[in-house]
């Protein structure tokens, strides 16, 4: 079997679109969104271009297609080696309280062409399959922004096929005899001169480390951004990439969630209502001060309520708070938001209700 030097180049392209990517990385878990990244990747003899769409259901499962356009300086005859790939994926993500594991699959078919393919008459294509595993940590999080390195590991291995479709009886043209004549093909590529009706074929596998840092930049509560620098490690083999993309973390469905968790509270005679201020709202907990006229006890729930717009009267539920400690008129409850997205702010308040 010849060796095919060229597969492990676009080898290479596949575990660097396909590779510690899932767009349920950059979200908390019970929250979907839908995904959208671009990037672009170097090395010595290769550059690509590419894109992705995905969308991830609760943060938990991914599914998503790529597209790519990638060149090889390493020429046959004297002209580029290029190929066009589309890479269906599928990934499954694992959150904890700092770390977010995922594994990935995918599959990845090549359409690989040169302007030499006309003088050698051949055709050429690729089929890969991928499994891989990444780990992100996710540190020095705030309201508006967050950070995540992460590294991975993928297995790839793969087929590329060159292959003459011509009539075995077919002669090659004077032209081609002409430009064949003056130039040279290394006798261990696949893409020599091939018969007429044969094929050549070789079948590549690799295990590839990729490291990255992703700068996630949260603009609203439906939108986040990110950049990502990463560069892709092999056996005497690097690449360095950029990819920059944005996540749409799409509404759950608070009004149901909201109608479960009113049955919880058992009804009492509501007079007046009062809106308590909060304050010191850190992840989960909050601070608020209760008076003679908002007397409560551990244990006790209260719905928390925001304005519908910047300085307007209407307020909406947005979850329920719970007395967890009390101490002189100092109380602290923790939060339970029907979006898991979201977060207590002091600009948010308790609807006392008696």
């Amino acid at each position: 079997m010849i060796d095919f030097r060229y597969s492990r180049i676009v080898l290479l392209a596949l575990l660097f679109s396909t590779s510690v990517f899932s767009q349920g990385e950059f979200l908390k878990k019970g929250t979907s969104g839908l995904s959208a990244t671009s990037g672009y990747h170097y090395g010595e003899d290769y550059y690509d271009f590419n894109g992705k769409l995905g969308y991830s259901v609760k943060g938990v499962f991914d599914f998503g297609i790529g597209i790519a356009k990638e060149v090889n300086r390493q020429k046959v005859l004297d002209d580029d080696l290029n190929t066009l790939s589309l890479n269906p994926y599928i990934a499954l993500n694992q959150h904890s309280k700092l770390a977010i594991l995922s594994m990935n699959f995918s599959y990845r078919h090549d359409f690989i062409s040169s302007d030499a393919f006309d003088i050698l008459d051949i055709q050429a294509r690729g089929d890969y399959y991928s499994a891989g595993s990444s780990i992100r940590l996710r540190i020095g999080e705030s309201q508006s922004f967050f950070i995540q390195p992460s590294i991975s590991a993928d297995y790839v291995a793969g087929r590329a096929k060159a292959f003459n479709d011509a009539p075995v009886n077919a002669q090659p043209n004077v032209e081609s005899i002409f430009s064949l004549s003056r130039s040279s093909i290394k006798n261990d590529s696949i893409y020599q001169e091939i018969p007429a009706g044969q094929t050549r074929s070789d079948f590549t596998q690799e295990l590839i480390l990729n490291f990255g840092v992703d700068f996630c930049f949260k603009a609203s509560d439906r939108l986040i951004l990110y950049l990502t620098p990463n560069f892709l490690w092999k056996k005497d083999d690097t690449r360095i990439g950029i990819k920059a993309g944005i996540v749409l973390p799409t509404p759950g469905m608070p009004k149901a969630k909201a109608y479960k968790n009113e049955q919880i509270i058992p009804a009492m005679p509501r007079q007046k209502v009062i809106y308590i201020d909060i304050e010191n709202a850190m992840e989960k907990h909050f601070l608020i001060h209760m008076t003679n006229e908002t007397p409560m006890k551990v244990g006790d729930s209260f719905y928390i309520v925001r304005a519908d717009n910047q300085g307007s009267s209407n307020w909406m539920k947005i979850g329920l708070a719970s007395v967890v400690k009390i101490q002189d008129n100092k109380v602290v409850l923790e939060s339970d938001l029907y979006n898991e997205n979201d977060r207590v702010t002091t600009r948010d308040k308790i609807l006392f209700r008696y």
